[in-house]
């Protein structure tokens, strides 16, 4: 999922100005792990902002994947160990 998140970042529209001017170019995979686990918080705001209880697609599931998935790649480089 990580993969993915991070290859789609680059394309995705951001509604808040304030984070937009902070996702920059990533070229190292720490870079990238920093970006895509700033990019998932960015997303849980969003996710709050509109989140009513009904929808058939729940973020928070996929959130608590991705977040997971940051993790393993961050104890690939030593960053953390895996949970």
């Amino acid at each position: 999922m990580f993969a993915y998140v991070d290859a789609m970042i680059v394309d995705t529209p951001f509604v808040d100005r304030a984070f937009a001017e902070n996702i920059h170019d990533a070229h190292t995979i720490e870079e990238r792990v920093v970006r895509a686990s700033a990019f998932r918080e960015y997303l849980d705001s969003q996710w709050n902002s509109i989140s009513d209880g009904d929808a058939s697609f729940d973020w928070r599931e996929v959130s608590t994947e991705l977040r997971d998935d940051i993790g393993r790649v961050e104890a690939r480089l030593g960053k953390r160990p895996t949970q």
